[in-house]
Parts: C-alpha cells; sequence; structure tokens
C-alpha cells in the first residue's frame, strides 16, 4: 500500500511541476504571439492550470497518507518537513492567489495580466523549495 502512495506522491510532483514550468512557458510565448493567438495560448494556461489543481489536491491526500502508511514518528521528522509544511500552505496561498488572477486576465484585465508572471515565478520558487525541503527532510 505504501509503495502505491509513494508512486501515486512521485507521480502527482511530476504533474505539479508540469503546470508549473509548463504555464510560465506558454505566458511568454503569449507576448510575442498574433493577437488571434492569444485565446488558444490562454486556454492553454487554464488547462496546465486545471492539472496543477489535480496535482496538487493528489499531493495533499498521498502525502499523509504514505508519511502514515511508512510508519514514520512525526515526532522524529526533522525541522525541515516543518518548514516544507508551511511552504505548502503558502503554496496552497499562491495557487488560490493566481487561479483568481487567471480569472481577470481572462475577463481582459491587464493589471491582472502584468502581474501573472510575478505570480509564476514565486510559484515556481516556492515549489522547488518544497521539493528541496523534501529532500532534506527525507534523504
Amino acid at each position: 500500500m505504501s509503495d502505491l502512495l509513494y508512486w501515486l506522491h512521485l507521480a502527482s510532483i511530476a504533474l505539479g511541476g508540469a503546470a508549473v514550468f509548463g504555464i510560465p512557458v506558454v505566458g511568454a510565448m503569449m507576448a510575442g504571439t498574433e493577437p488571434e493567438a492569444r485565446p488558444t495560448m490562454l486556454r492553454v494556461a487554464v488547462r496546465l492550470s486545471r492539472v496543477g489543481h489535480i496535482a496538487l489536491a493528489a499531493l495533499l491526500v498521498t502525502g499523509p497518507l504514505a508519511l502514515w502508511a511508512s510508519g514514520t514518528d512525526m515526532a522524529t521528522l526533522p525541522n525541515w518537513f516543518w518548514v516544507k509544511l508551511m511552504l505548502i500552505l503558502g503554496l496552497i496561498f499562491l495557487v488560490g492567489f493566481a487561479t483568481r488572477n487567471t480569472k481577470r486576465v481572462v475577463a481582459g484585465d491587464p493589471d491582472a495580466a502584468q502581474r501573472a508572471p510575478k505570480i509564476g515565478l514565486t510559484i515556481l520558487l516556492t515549489y522547488l523549495s518544497v521539493l528541496g525541503m523534501a529532500v532534506l527532510t527525507f534523504h
């Protein structure tokens, strides 16, 4: 059971990474694209975002379950684990903020469009920080 949970957790990390890295690439490409192609590219970014949401939800389920199935005593986990949890809370907040901002971009808000790359970079750095804390916790 723990092997299946671990596999699902790793697959969710990969899907989340596809969204975290893919959305900024699509966004950067949109800037240099003809105006007619931008709605299609925006739909690609929104679909990648949906993949990221599903991955985040799966991670929030499989992470605690995999930890529980492994029989790990929470009291023995290093401080890096607790830093990781705080970063995950920040990531959840950022994803919610990005989702709200994306709805404004779709509605044509130019300020939201200018904010989007900064939000994406912040999510990327937070995602990489979570991965780093996981390595330090479980290596």
